[in-house]
């Protein structure tokens, strides 16, 4: 039972990185042409990995929160709607700790912190979460049922 919860949190994990690929990707391109004048991008392919493992992360987030909040239900059972907000948590909540870990440093960081940014960011990935468990659970709606809900073993 535990392997098979483990196996699904490392399935959506792994979906939700291809996922978050292409996004990582163009923003890689976007930031070497043309080259910035006020710094220099990061190496090619790193925006492409933060991507990828912000996508893992948030991914495996998700599929611990569904597995704990929906225990109880099928995932025919499940509300599309009440699945998206939980991919919409799940992706916002990094962004979210990291603006407050970064506003928590202090003035000697910055003189003002950009909360347009943060909140523009910690919107984006909700939206992007909140699709990529509606995916996640059409997909699983269209697999062969095992086991009966979502998590049992």
């Amino acid at each position: 039972m535990i392997l098979r919860r483990i196996q699904a949190v490392i399935v959506t994990a792994t979906l939700w990185a291809l996922v978050w690929l292409p996004p990582g990707i163009a923003l890689d391109l976007f930031a070497h042409s043309p080259p910035s004048q006020h710094r220099p991008p990061p190496a090619f392919g790193v925006l492409s990995a933060v991507w990828i493992a912000w996508g893992a992360v948030s991914g495996a987030v998700f599929a611990i929160l569904l597995a704990v909040a929906e225990r109880r239900n099928t995932i025919v059972h499940l509300s599309l709607w009440r699945v998206s907000a939980w991919g919409a948590v799940a992706c916002a909540i990094l962004p979210a700790l990291l603006a407050i870990w970064d506003y928590a440093l202090g003035p000697g960081v910055y003189t003002s912190f950009d909360w347009l940014l943060a909140g523009v960011v910690i919107a984006v990935c909700g939206f992007v979460g909140a699709v990529c468990a509606a995916g996640t659970i059409a997909l699983g709606r269209r697999a062969p049922a095992r086991g009966g809900s979502l998590t049992s073993g």
